[in-house]
């Protein structure tokens, strides 16, 4: 495999970016990994949050940064961060969101989510924590964030379509 290269989005990237967004979130919450996730659901959230209107406006959001992770000028995987952005169980005095992270899944295994989490490090070097949201059910997602050294601070509810789930909250570096 070649290097992953990260970088930023723009706008001109929204399309591409929603199509993967599209893809991923679906990936991540079909019915048979978790056995609770209504398609309907899923679709709900997926027509509220990817269309490539909201995604060009992210995309020039001062308070939010997308990074890109490309191998070989494949889109391999997508964050967003949202800075200043904060939740009662994760304080400090500049929050910062990981508020998606998502690599396709013919990458995973294949150290784009390394390269990465370290570029939303990297790309927040201030943040005063630095925390997500990662559903209760997805061990995967949260034994990889625990690997980078985040660590449960406390619980969230996150909603998608009808369906209210519990998310573990993880900070790195948290007080």
């Amino acid at each position: 495999m070649s290097d992953v290269r990260i970088r930023a989005a723009e706008p001109a990237d929204a399309a591409a970016l929603c199509e993967l967004m599209t893809r991923t979130f679906r990936e991540t919450y079909r019915s048979d990994l978790f056995g609770i996730c209504d398609p309907a659901d899923v679709e709900a959230y997926v027509a509220e949050h990817f269309g490539e209107p909201r995604q060009t406006a992210e995309l020039v959001d001062s308070a939010m940064r997308t990074l890109m992770a490309e191998v070989d000028g494949t889109l391999a995987g997508y964050a967003q961060l949202r800075f200043d952005h904060a939740t009662p169980c994760a304080t400090g005095a500049r929050p910062v969101e990981l508020a998606r992270f998502y690599v396709d899944r013919p990458w995973h295994g294949r150290g784009v989510a390394q390269s990465l989490i370290r570029a939303c490090i990297a790309a927040a070097p201030d943040a005063d924590p630095l925390w997500l949201g990662v559903f209760e059910h997805n061990a995967r997602a949260r034994a990889f964030y625990t690997r980078c050294g985040f660590v449960p601070v406390g619980r969230a509810t996150f909603r998608m379509g009808d369906d209210v789930q519990a998310d573990w909250i993880l900070a790195l570096n948290p007080r």
